[in-house]
């Protein structure tokens, strides 16, 4: 899988207990020859914190656990 580095949105979180900047990469195919290429794609969220150095409840970029919903059950 190859995306651009540099193709993402700047967005926010923000709730009454947190507000959180992130980069958001969205629409990355995740196969050479998609089928639906609406369907076959993912969305890759990193915390701002994590690009420049920094933690978020004592995890790192090399310490976070990474989250892979899946919206179909399967």
């Amino acid at each position: 899988m190859t995306f651009d580095i540099n193709n993402f949105t700047t967005e926010q979180l923000e709730n009454s207990e947190l507000n959180i900047h992130f980069r958001a990469y969205r629409n990355i195919p995740y196969v050479k020859e998609p089928v639906s290429s609406e369907l076959q794609v993912l969305n890759i969220f990193i915390p701002q914190d994590y690009i420049d150095g920094g933690a978020i409840n004592g995890y790192t970029a090399t310490t976070a656990p990474i989250f892979f919903p899946n919206g179909i059950g399967g």
